[in-house]
């Protein structure tokens, strides 16, 4: 790197940084659950019966297909976070049709958040600056390709206030 400068003033670097991202890598065996939201009725205390909750694991490529009945689809996946999801769940599965998502994963935290950016008919926004303040806390991070902004090991503070911008909305 090289600087110059046009005047007698010496010039400076005044914050500086490098960072170096590889992958995503595909994650082995990992656990997760599928749970449809059709009922087929409810517990003597009103807990939903659900009618498709499908238990399955990525394969040793880190991916798995599944042949699923139409319905949509929420998904958890314990001992990890969903950093970013396209799409994001759920997951509409229309008759006859095909549905491929990605994610990215961390291990779980104890506190975190996902935010889902989307504009007022639905459609998913990138490069949406996401702030999260607390009390002597503010961090912003920039929504994905596919709207997701991610806060992993947040205090237990019981307050967060929590702001969305960019320009043209």
């Amino acid at each position: 790197v090289t600087f110059s400068t046009t005047n007698s003033a010496l010039p400076s670097v005044t914050k500086w940084s490098l960072s170096y991202t590889a992958g995503p890598t595909p994650l082995p065996n990992v656990a997760f659950t599928l749970t449809g939201a059709k009922t087929i009725g409810s517990t003597s205390s009103g807990t939903p019966i659900y009618k498709n909750v499908i238990h399955a694991a990525t394969g040793n490529d880190g991916t798995q297909g599944l042949s699923l009945e139409w319905d949509a689809y929420s998904l958890a996946v314990p001992s990890y976070d969903i950093v970013d999801a396209c799409p994001t769940p759920p997951y509409a599965l229309a008759p006859d049709s095909t549905t491929n998502a990605s994610l990215t994963l961390v291990p779980a935290t104890a506190n975190s958040l996902r935010v889902i950016v989307t504009d007022n008919l639905g459609a998913t926004v990138p490069a949406a600056a996401v702030t999260l303040s607390a009390t002597g806390y503010t961090k912003t991070v920039l929504s994905s390709s596919c709207g997701v902004a991610y806060f992993g090991n947040m205090s237990s503070t019981p307050s967060y206030t929590i702001s969305i911008a960019k320009t043209g909305y």
